[in-house]
């Protein structure tokens, strides 16, 4: 039987109205950081998080970690890709004195209750937690300045959520698309065989204009099944150019030139958007924020799942760099 493997970016979904708590002992400790539980209390769940603080209680800037797509927990995995990517980028922000929130997304890891039905979800939900997360933040109290990270998918949502009013000081997109959804999607799906690539485009214009799809084929069903297609409208109404251009704050947009789900065009594209905007293109990174040295999927996919292997060593350094001409 034949199998077909799909990269997709973007697809799995989830509320909103919370106060917030943190833990008061830290449940890990290291020779740098400590690291406590964040709770956001919503009417349909507890959002979870992980609030890690550089040792000495001086970091002045926070930074949220907003995950990618689909089902990726605050680490930056997911059921049987785990690389660890986002853990390991908040354990370097810590080194470097600067504290960092991640969270699991509704319906994901910790947060997993929260979520009713994911044919509920649409991406203003995201957005709206995210900006509670961000209240959160302003509530501790302890921190001038905070920014908003965002990988992949998570890179959209910040800005969603800046663009409707989240007060924050920077912006960092980490292999952010350029693109809606709709147009990276065909070009994920571009090299499929013709019959599957058909239907897939079939598909795609349809949600696209609004209407759900009844008949989809068993081989698109993990990408198009009915109660995602709900999520998939509403993300196809954002335009990532026309959000970045409404952006003022410093917003440092990074790509990776081995990322085989996002292109260096996304990023000429938000940058071309809003000429204000610094970029850096990284040799080497790929998707997971790893050093990759191929573009071929199968040697790809080896480091989506190592949680061994070390982010690319100049992400933290230029985040780091970046945050340093905020203050």
């Amino acid at each position: 039987m034949t199998r077909y493997f799909f990269i997709t970016l973007l697809i799995i979904p989830f509320f909103n109205n919370a106060y917030s708590q943190t833990k008061n002992s830290p449940i890990s400790e290291n020779p740098y950081a400590s690291e406590f539980v964040a709770v956001l209390t919503t009417p349909s769940g507890d959002l979870y998080g992980s609030l890690l603080v550089p040792v000495g209680d001086s970091s002045r800037t926070a930074v949220i970690l907003v995950s990618g797509s689909g089902p990726t927990d605050r680490n930056g995995n997911q059921t049987f890709l785990r690389n660890n990517s986002l853990r390991m980028l908040a354990k370097e922000l810590a080194q470097r004195n600067v504290t960092s929130l991640r969270f699991d997304k509704r319906g994901v890891g910790a947060s997993r209750a929260a979520l009713a039905a994911e044919c509920e979800i649409c991406i203003e939900d995201y957005v709206n937690d995210l900006k509670l997360w961000v209240n959160y933040i302003k509530r501790d109290g302890r921190f001038k300045r905070i920014v908003l990270a965002g990988h992949s998918e998570g890179a959209q949502i910040a800005m969603a959520a800046i663009v409707g009013g989240a007060k924050v000081d920077a912006f960092v997109s980490i292999a952010g698309p350029g693109r809606a959804l709709d147009q990276i999607l065909k070009e994920q799906l571009a090299k499929q065989p013709q019959t599957i690539r058909d239907k897939a485009y079939v598909i795609i214009d349809s949600l696209k204009n609004g209407h759900n799809v009844i008949d989809v084929p068993i081989y698109l069903t993990s990408i198009f099944r009915h109660s995602v297609q709900p999520y998939i409208k509403s993300q196809m109404k954002f335009n990532p150019q026309t959000l970045i251009a409404k952006i003022k704050i410093p917003t440092l947009i990074m790509q990776g030139d081995r990322d085989i789900q996002i292109t260096l065009n996304d990023a000429n594209l938000l940058h071309a958007a809003n000429p204000k905007t610094q970029v850096q293109i990284l040799a080497g990174m790929n998707h997971v924020l790893k050093y990759c040295n191929t573009m071929r999927r199968d040697e790809q996919l080896a480091t989506y799942a190592n949680p061994a292997l070390p982010i690319h060593n100049q992400l933290v350094n230029n985040i780091s760099n970046f945050l340093k001409k905020v203050e």
